[in-house]
C-alpha cells in the first residue's frame, strides 16, 4: 500500500485537511492498465487533449470507501471512457465515465483550472495528472445500490457530487500516425477517480481552496 494525496474541495475559510476529512465519505474507483493517447508530444507544457479507454488488460482493480478496501470481485469493469483537456499544463475541463460489468455507471466532469500536469522531481516522466470533478452522478445501479458489488447509496442520494482525479502515471511510448496526425499512446495507464459526499458539516463547503487528504491507493500485484 502507498499514500497519495487527493484534491478534493475544501470546507469553508478556516476549516483545515483534518475537519475536511471528518465532513466527507470519500468513494475511490482505482482502475489500471488503461490507454492513454495524447494528441501531441507530452511534457508539463503540453496543450491538447488525453483520451482514455479500456482495453483487454485494463481492470477495476479497486474501490475503496475512506481508505478501506472493499474487497470487490475481480474483472468488474465494463467500459472506461474519458478526456482530459489541457492547455500550457494546466487542466481545462474534460469527462469520466465507468460502467461495471452489470450496467451500474459513474460519471463526472473536470473542474476547469482545477489541476496541472506534473513530473517527478529531476525527471521528465511519466507525468501525473490531477484536478477537481464536479457534477457527479450514479447511473443504472444494480439493485438500486451497487455498483461493483459495493452499496453506493451515500452517493447516490446527493444530488451532485463533487470529487477528485489523479492519473497516476503518463508515460507515452507508442507513437502512431492517424489521418496524419501524431498520437502519443501509453497503454498501461492509471487513474484513480473520488467522489465526496458531504456531510451536514460539509454540506456548506464550497470551492474555497484545496485540502490535502491522505487515502490509500491498492499497490498492483
Amino acid at each position: 500500500m502507498k499514500k497519495c494525496c487527493i484534491i478534493a474541495a475544501a470546507a469553508l475559510a478556516g476549516l483545515g485537511a483534518a475537519g475536511l476529512a471528518e465532513a466527507n465519505q470519500v468513494l475511490q474507483f482505482d482502475v489500471n492498465s488503461l490507454t492513454a493517447t495524447a494528441d501531441g508530444p507530452f511534457g508539463t507544457g503540453f496543450t491538447g487533449t488525453i483520451t482514455l479507454v479500456d482495453d483487454g488488460n485494463s481492470s477495476l482493480a479497486g474501490m475503496l470507501i475512506d481508505g478501506a478496501n472493499q474487497n470487490i470481485a475481480p474483472n468488474q469493469l465494463g467500459d472506461f471512457t474519458g478526456s482530459i483537456s489541457i492547455v500550457g499544463g494546466t487542466v481545462t475541463g474534460g469527462t469520466f465515465m465507468i460502467m461495471d460489468t452489470g450496467g451500474a455507471q459513474y460519471h463526472a466532469s473536470i473542474v476547469a483550472g482545477s489541476g496541472s500536469v506534473n513530473a517527478s522531481a529531476g525527471q521528465t516522466g511519466p507525468f501525473t495528472i490531477d484536478g477537481l470533478t464536479f457534477a457527479g452522478f450514479f447511473s443504472n445501479l444494480v439493485g438500486g445500490t451497487d455498483f461493483a458489488g459495493v452499496d453506493v447509496s451515500a452517493w447516490d442520494g446527493a444530488p451532485s457530487l463533487s470529487g477528485s482525479f489523479l492519473q497516476f502515471k503518463f508515460g507515452p511510448t507508442q507513437v502512431a500516425m492517424v489521418e496524419g496526425q501524431s498520437l502519443f499512446i501509453d497503454d498501461d495507464a492509471d487513474v484513480d477517480i473520488f467522489a465526496v459526499v458531504p456531510t451536514p458539516i460539509g454540506s456548506a463547503m464550497g470551492l474555497a481552496g484545496l485540502a490535502c487528504v491522505g487515502v490509500t491507493r491498492r499497490r498492483r500485484a
